[in-house]
């Protein structure tokens, strides 16, 4: 189920609207680097309520879950206190196993930061598991690979 909390879609893209708080900045008030991870995580998590698979559907479901294998991040420039920002979202689904999830945080047309994580589903023994069908129908809605 959709709702406000969960974004919404433009184009090939899921954007996740934020608003840097307090507790996301230094004592300069400039957001702290390891932040960005959390609202790419945020901005991950969001595309897949968006299109109703929540990450407890899918593990109840299916008994998958999706861990991060890599990430890369490029800090262009920092974001402040009280700004409002998106963050981005594509999947790129590279195999069965694995996804390649590209983001970026951006303010008002400006790139601040761009990530690249590698995700690979695994089972509940945390071995490489199958991405169903279905669900990779479903990330293609955030691809701009069809």
């Amino acid at each position: 189920m959709t709702n406000f909390l969960s974004g919404f879609q433009k184009g090939h893209f899921h954007i996740l609207p934020l608003r840097i708080q307090m507790e996301d900045t230094d004592a300069g008030g400039i957001t702290y680097y390891a932040n960005y991870l959390k609202f790419a995580e945020r901005g991950r998590a969001a595309a897949l309520v968006y299109l109703g698979y929540p990450h407890k559907n899918i593990i109840d479901r299916w008994e998958i879950m999706f861990v991060v294998r890599k990430c890369s991040v490029d800090y262009l420039v920092p974001a402040c206190l009280d700004e409002d920002l998106e963050i981005v979202t594509t999947f790129t689904p590279l195999n069965r196993v694995k996804v390649e999830v590209h983001q970026d945080v951006i303010r008002q047309e400006q790139c601040l930061v761009r990530l690249e994580t590698t995700l690979v589903c695994v089972g509940k023994n945390l071995r490489p598991a199958k991405i169903p069908d279905e669900l990779i129908e479903k990330l293609k809605t955030f691809s701009k690979i069809e």
